[in-house]
């Protein structure tokens, strides 16, 4: 995808593991299958492709904007809601919906990038000093992430939050039906979902 991206949109991309954590679920009441989630209310963001997804697991999405989570859980406006595992604490969403499920349904992933024509223009020892800044950066980074959310698991638990595991191949097997859908009408392209399964 590298040499793709500066083809197409000049622009270099110096480090891809930046990763965090992975997005999990919150909820009012606990999540072990998808009947506890049939017909709830799921706070959704303003993209096409949540919506289809949780409404193929059977709940009722509702769009909710970010920093308006918390309240939208507080005074059940929302049942559920997900995010990213290392930013429940300092969200505080498991105050208002204390059960944390860990779904791991999306990997959180970030580059660090340069315009093409700005990095072409450098020394190769700045480049190479870059290139490994941004690297070591994001090694660096996920060490503190991983470190925080240590403390910040404990912490959850102590003041009432409950952290659980839960199968994922019957959410999976829900989707199947949202899956075809999203190939036949465009909105994927055709083989996608087999194609990255394949790369597994």
């Amino acid at each position: 995808m590298k040499p793709q991206i500066i083809k197409k949109s000049h622009v270099r991309v110096l480090a891809a593991n930046w990763i965090g954590l992975p997005r999990v679920l919150v909820s009012k009441t606990q999540v072990k299958s998808p009947e506890d989630i049939a017909n709830i209310s799921m706070r959704v963001p303003e993209i096409e492709t949540y919506l289809k997804v949780w409404r193929g697991l059977g709940t009722n999405p509702t769009r909710v904007a970010w920093p308006e989570v918390y309240l939208a859980l507080k005074t059940g406006t929302v049942d559920a809601a997900e995010g990213p595992l290392d930013q429940m604490y300092a969200t505080k969403f498991y105050e208002a919906a204390p059960n944390i499920t860990l779904t791991n349904h999306l990997q959180q992933a970030f580059t660090v990038a340069v315009n093409e024509d700005v990095y072409a223009q450098l020394p190769d020892d700045l480049k190479e000093i870059l290139a490994n800044a941004s690297v070591e950066a994001g090694e660096h980074f996920q060490e503190l992430v991983r470190t925080q959310f240590t403390g910040d698991r404990q912490k959850m638990i102590d003041e009432g939050a409950t952290i659980s595991e839960v199968d994922t191949g019957p959410f999976q097997e829900m989707l199947a039906p949202v899956i075809k859908e999203s190939e036949e009408t465009g909105f994927w392209t055709p083989g996608l979902y087999d194609r990255i399964q394949a790369i597994k």
